[in-house]
């Protein structure tokens, strides 16, 4: 195995305990919840594959509001009955990486006729997933397809009995319709207007544009230099663990890898041990009084307990000095973004964002 240290020349793990966009006191923290119920059939090729490339974008747009959320995403795919699976559930998690995992493991495939099991998937969505409980949380679930739900399943509980269940649970269904399948529209529109949601309907792949811009190389050489002040401990599983989440990474497009980098500039989670020193020193998770028992790679182990804290201190100056670079740079890149986004039309990523802000504020939440 290679060392280390080369180890972590890719794409940057999170540490949001280094934004420095934080909650003012004064405001009570804002919990969203967000539910992506995907077609996974083969006509949905050009959505899927869109919101691979968009999530970091949606995340990060969804973290810059004000006051800043705690964000949880959830994915749930589904087809029918026949194809290799009926639902896939990945359950609500701050760690956007794993739900970006789980997007990435996706393909689109089965399908074939008209109808999917569009019932289950709302069932599951609203009866499955591990929704909060605390009244101060937004709870969206944004059903995304192209196809009605089979109404012959006797056996199902159809989607009016979901909505009622939805709303004594305080869950909003909004409803993005991907192409223009006649069938689809009445239902689309009558599951999102009877659940207090947003009705919309795309292009059939969502229309989802990568935007090039001229910081994203900047933006990758942040990152490798982020990648570089990555210190794993732990047990072998756990440090393996940080490794293979970087090495995963590596194959990320540029525009991702900026998007990455915005949203952990501005997102307050410190929620779960990362197993990185630098991020759990930040958090408290451990202490310099727990640097000499923790399992470290074998050139930082062999240091003094004083060089330890002399080298994990400059190391998170580094990193905190690379943040303020990139939020310089994400100002830059959203201004050429913004130009460029209103000639494209309505995307799966901007409906998204629209339809939190619109759902926050009539529940009353109030986002800047």
């Amino acid at each position: 195995m290679k060392k280390i240290h080369f180890l972590f020349l890719f794409t940057i793990i999170s540490f949001p305990a280094f934004a420095d966009s934080q909650i003012s006191e004064e405001s009570e923290a804002v919990n969203v919840e967000i539910c992506f119920v995907l077609d996974t059939t083969g006509s949905m090729t050009g959505l899927i594959d869109g919101a691979k490339r968009s999530i970091w974008s949606i995340a990060k747009n969804i973290v810059s509001l004000k006051p800043t959320p705690e964000v949880k995403f959830c994915l749930l795919g589904f087809r029918d009955r026949g194809d290799t699976y009926i639902t896939k559930l990945t359950d609500l998690d701050s760690d956007i990486e794993n739900i970006y995992s789980a997007l990435k493991a996706f393909q689109a495939q089965g399908g074939g006729d008209t109808p999917e099991s569009v019932n289950q998937a709302l069932y599951e969505s609203v009866n499955h997933v591990s929704w909060s409980k605390n009244k101060n949380t937004l709870k969206i679930i944004f059903l995304v397809g192209d196809a009605p739900p089979h109404m012959d399943y006797p056996e199902e509980v159809q989607y009016p009995e979901t909505i009622r269940k939805a709303l004594l649970n305080d869950i909003t269904i909004s409803t993005i319709q991907c192409g223009e399948m006649q069938d689809t529209t009445p239902i689309w529109q009558e599951i999102a207007h009877k659940s207090h949601g947003q009705y919309s309907k795309l292009i059939q792949n969502g229309n989802v544009k990568t935007i090039v811009t001229p910081m994203d190389q900047d933006f990758q050489a942040l990152n490798i230099k982020l990648g570089l002040t990555i210190i794993p401990y732990g047990l072998k599983e756990q440090q393996a663990s940080v490794i293979e989440r970087q090495l995963n990474s590596q194959d990320d497009s540029q525009t991702v890898i900026a998007d990455r980098l915005s949203f952990y500039s501005q997102a307050n989670q410190d929620s779960k041990q990362t197993f990185d020193v630098i991020t759990d020193l930040e958090n408290g998770y451990i202490g310099h009084d727990d640097l000499n028992s923790l399992k470290l790679p074998k050139e930082i182990d062999s240091m003094s307990h004083s060089q330890k804290i002399s080298h994990f201190d400059k190391l998170a100056q580094y990193r905190k000095g690379y943040y303020r670079v990139i939020k310089q740079l994400q100002e830059e890149r959203e201004a050429y973004i913004s130009k460029r986004q209103a000639k494209n039309g309505p995307s799966f990523d901007q409906e998204i964002l629209n339809g939190v802000k619109k759902i926050a504020k009539r529940k009353g939440f109030n986002f800047n």
